[in-house]
């Protein structure tokens, strides 16, 4: 497990979410798409955290966590999505 997978399971713990509630949350998601439900599992969360998270809430993308956080020595437990 990475540095980034470590931060959004505790992203996750920070926000009051467990693991059943994403998997939760992305299976209700994509029971309104068909090809989603019935596609790859890996692929369908992955929509699922780009395009829905909880309510519009997620953490960022490894992308955006590595360039706000390249700086630093070590990554913060969490950030504030709104100032992004």
């Amino acid at each position: 497990m990475n540095e980034y997978e470590v931060f959004k399971l505790k992203w996750l713990a920070d926000h009051g979410f467990t693991l059943k509630d994403a998997f939760i949350a992305a299976v209700n998601y994509s029971k309104g798409n068909v090809s989603l439900l019935l596609g790859d599992p890996e692929q369908s969360f992955d929509i699922w955290e780009s395009e829905r998270g909880f309510e519009g809430m997620i953490y960022p993308c490894e992308r955006e966590w590595q360039d706000e956080w390249d700086d630093l020595d070590e990554p913060p437990q969490c950030i504030d999505l709104e100032i992004i």
